[in-house]
């Protein structure tokens, strides 16, 4: 998995696996939010959006499937 650490509210981590194509979120809480099926072009965007939360609440969350793990 490639890694992506961040500095936001929310997240302690952004990690993206480009040869699966599998996002996954990290939340503040430990939480982590697992995206199969995520393209390349769709990580770089949530990487490059003004605001990453945001437009990971609006563009990927409530559209893409996801699993949620627990820690």
């Amino acid at each position: 998995m490639d890694k992506t650490s961040t500095n936001l509210k929310h997240f302690s981590n952004i990690s993206y696996n480009s040869t699966s194509y599998v996002l996954e979120i990290t939340f503040d809480d430990g939480s982590i939010h697992r995206h199969p099926g995520i393209s390349q072009t769709t990580h770089d965007t949530l990487m490059s959006a003004p605001s990453p939360e945001q437009y990971y609440q609006e563009q990927l969350e409530k559209i893409y499937p996801f699993q949620k793990i627990v820690k």
